[in-house]
């Protein structure tokens, strides 16, 4: 279980906005959203993407985003376990929905690499 139920996190933009945990789908790491720079995309469940600023995934726990909840599937993403539909054994993708835009919401498919294959499957 959550210790804080709420996170702050900097955007491109504007600094220490409160999240709250559950609504966070996925992370991921992209250079064309600056990963390079430490930048990662955060995805929703209930509004559209940001771009996080010096975010490193290595220090995630320390912002509050637990391991046990955000299961790195990929080396670019980190998703919320609670938001994990399925797992699709033969593609080795989870499916997440996201929000797009005001009532829509969109389906993804994120990669599970071979190394991670058994926690995926164990929490999904």
């Amino acid at each position: 279980m959550n210790k804080s139920k709420i996170v702050y996190l900097d955007f491109d933009g504007s600094k220490r906005n409160k999240v709250a945990i559950d609504d966070i789908v996925y992370l991921e790491s992209n250079k064309q959203y600056g990963a390079d720079s430490n930048n990662k995309r955060i995805y929703f469940a209930d509004r559209a993407p940001e771009t996080l600023i010096d975010f490193s995934f290595s220090k995630m726990e320390e912002k509050g985003l637990l391991k046990t909840q955000f299961i790195q599937s990929h080396r670019s993403f980190r998703v919320n376990a609670n938001h994990i539909l399925s797992y699709d054994n033969c593609n080795h993708e989870i499916k997440v929905k996201v929000f797009k835009s005001l009532g829509k919401f969109e389906t993804k498919n994120l990669p599970v690499s071979n190394n991670y294959r058994k926690l995926v499957i164990k929490k999904s």
